[in-house]
C-alpha cells in the first residue's frame, strides 16, 4: 500500500520539468475497491499542448502505463490510447477508449453521458487465476472492462461489465459523487454493486490538479 503512494509522489516531485513536451497534469491517490483494483492506488497523469496524454498507475497487485490522443468529434470529447501493464505477475496490452457527450442542463447542472471501453490481452494467467482450467469459453486470455455513465453535475450513475479471463462476466452498478475541496483538490466517492460477489465495492480518492498552462 505504501509503495503506490511513494511511487506516485516520487514521480510527481520530478514532474515540474517537461519531458519531451509532457507536463504534469494531476495526481490521484485512492483507497478502497473498484472493479479492477483494491487497496491504495496512485495515478499520475501528464499532457501536452498538442492534446497527447499519458498516465502511470501503481497499485500493490498491478501497474499500467497508458498513452494516447485526446480530441473532439463535434461535441464529443474522446480519448484513444494504448496501454500496457501487469496484473499479479502477468503482463498485458490493450487499447483504451473514452467518449463523453454533453446532453443538456437540469437546474443549472450539466448532464452528460460517457463510455469507457478497455480490453486487454494477457500473456498468461495471473497467479491467482492459474487454476489449471483452460480459458473457456474464450480462446484467448482476454480481460475486458466497459462502462456507461450518466453525470448530472457532481453525481454519476454507472453500469459496467467486467469479463475477466475464465470468470463469469460480472455486472457492475453504482454511483459516484465528486466534491471540490478547495483550490486544486477534488474528492470523489464511489459505491459499486458487484453482482457476482453480491457486495458493495467502496472507493474514495483525492485528485490534485494544479492550474497551469498546458493541455
Amino acid at each position: 500500500m505504501v509503495l503506490a503512494t511513494t511511487v506516485a509522489l516520487t514521480v510527481t516531485s520530478s514532474a515540474t520539468a517537461q519531458v519531451k513536451g509532457f507536463e504534469f497534469r494531476s495526481l490521484t491517490v485512492s483507497s478502497g475497491d473498484d472493479p479492477i483494483s483494491s487497496g491504495i492506488t496512485g495515478i499520475v497523469q501528464f499532457s501536452t499542448k498538442r492534446n497527447f496524454m499519458a498516465e502511470v498507475a501503481v497499485q500493490h497487485e498491478q501497474a499500467w502505463f497508458l498513452s494516447g490522443r485526446e480530441f473532439k468529434l463535434g461535441v464529443v470529447d474522446a480519448t484513444l490510447a494504448g496501454s500496457i501493464g501487469h496484473f499479479q505477475g502477468s503482463p498485458w496490452v490493450g487499447p483504451f477508449l473514452t467518449l463523453s457527450v454533453p446532453i443538456t442542463k437540469v437546474a443549472g447542472r450539466q448532464v452528460s453521458v460517457s463510455t469507457m471501453q478497455w480490453p486487454g490481452l494477457f500473456f498468461w494467467e495471473p497467479k491467482n487465476w492459474d487454476n489449471g482450467r483452460k480459458n473457456n469459453p474464450e480462446r484467448f486470455l482476454i480481460g475486458y472492462l466497459g462502462s456507461f455513465q450518466i453525470d448530472v453535475g457532481p453525481v454519476g450513475f454507472t453500469y459496467g461489465l467486467l469479463d475477466f479471463l475464465d470468470d463469469k462476466p460480472n455486472k457492475l452498478i453504482g454511483g459516484s459523487y465528486t466534491q471540490k475541496i478547495n483550490g486544486d483538490f477534488v474528492a470523489i466517492g464511489k459505491a459499486t454493486w458487484s453482482v457476482n460477489d453480491e457486495r458493495w465495492l467502496l472507493y474514495v480518492g483525492v485528485t490534485w490538479k494544479p492550474n497551469h498552462k498546458g493541455s
